[in-house]
């Protein structure tokens, strides 16, 4: 018994480094474990992506506190650690509670070193082959072989559409409900990044069933030399996945956001839906703008447009990467956006 409280003090300690190790930089983490670093080199840290939604490492260490709620050992050398990040204030609102960060410490190389809590939480998990789709779910998970085997029928639309490897292999987690998703990523609870579905890596974690159209979108659409920005990745995600699963709503937000360009012009200017800038209105324009684009993309350029657009670095130059594949000089993008929206919608 103190030998397990001498090594909850050494797990403790292990935490605090890495809480104030610019968690949300990509580097080598002396505190998180080797294996996980090599196997994910970008956010290896599952959790990551979320606690850091918006935010960076300054604004989390100023603004919340985090309280270690529990150290327990569950293995030889592997304990669970569970960390409530909080608003500094204490409980004023229903955003107070940041998240309740679930994350492992094990043993590698006789140092303490976190894992991510999916390790722990997919152990006894089963899989199960659909083509070019693998399932993990959990044991008492019936899987839907009919929507598998849709599934299935819609990658292989989207890998012959653009042209992709057909060898690819795509790893989807099927969580029974968003608890289960949320101790996928590395949370007990969590208030940012509530989703229904997530990549992670080369992973898609969902709680929609066997067909996540969505995120099978960009686990196909990752450009592997270049960054993607993130209006080009949601739209992609939304024109060709949501538009064929969730019809309604994908022509249902393109409606609002044409709407919103019209009625509030300085406010919903290209600009500001290019520099993210436009004010919120409960949805996120980001998607439906993106989709637009790639609208415009495909009726002039095809199939061929939407992949150029899809493998383009696009993060710092999305305009410049948009002009030259529909070729025009890049002032003419916004007056062609406008025509658009006006002729065809």
């Amino acid at each position: 018994m103190w030998e397990e409280d001498v090594d909850k003090k050494e797990v403790l300690e292990l935490y605090k480094n890495y809480f104030y190790s610019r968690p949300d930089s990509v580097y080598n983490n002396p505190f998180w474990n080797e294996a996980e670093k090599k196997q994910y080199p970008h956010f290896f840290d599952f959790s990551s992506v979320s606690i850091y939604n918006g935010i960076n490492d300054d604004v989390v260490r100023k603004h919340l506190d985090f309280y270690v709620l529990s150290i327990e050992k569950y293995d030889t050398d592997k304990f669970t650690i569970r960390v409530l990040l909080q608003w500094k204030g204490g409980l004023q609102g229903g955003s107070s509670v940041w998240c309740i960060h679930l994350v492992s410490a094990i043993k590698e190389q006789g140092n303490w070193r976190l894992q991510n809590h999916f390790v722990k939480e997919t152990a006894n998990w089963k899989k199960y082959e659909y083509g070019a789709i693998r399932y993990h779910a959990s044991p008492d998970y019936k899987i839907d072989e009919t929507v598998a085997q849709q599934a299935n029928d819609f990658v292989n639309e989207i890998i012959q559409m653009l042209d992709l490897d057909k060898d690819v292999q795509i790893n989807c987690y099927l969580a029974q409900n968003t608890d289960e998703l949320g101790r996928l990523q590395g949370f007990d609870y969590f208030f940012t990044g509530y989703a229904t579905g997530k990549m992670m890596s080369d992973y898609i974690f969902t709680t929609l069933g066997e067909f996540h159209a969505h995120e099978f979108v960009h686990i196909l659409t990752i450009p592997k030399e270049y960054k993607q920005h993130f209006i080009v990745a949601e739209g992609l995600a939304d024109f060709l996945g949501t538009k064929k699963q969730f019809p309604e709503k994908y022509f249902n937000n393109i409606r609002t956001l044409i709407a919103d360009i019209f009625s509030y012009p300085e406010d919903y200017s290209i600009g500001n839906l290019l520099e993210r800038k436009a004010t919120w209105k409960g949805y996120r324009y980001e998607y439906p703008f993106g989709a637009l684009i790639c609208e415009i993309i495909y009726e002039k350029k095809g199939a061929a447009g939407v992949k150029a657009l899809a493998f383009s670095n696009t993060e710092e130059n999305l305009i410049e990467v948009v002009s030259t594949i529909l070729e025009i000089n890049q002032d003419e993008f916004e007056q062609l956006f406008l025509n658009y929206l006006k002729e065809k919608w």
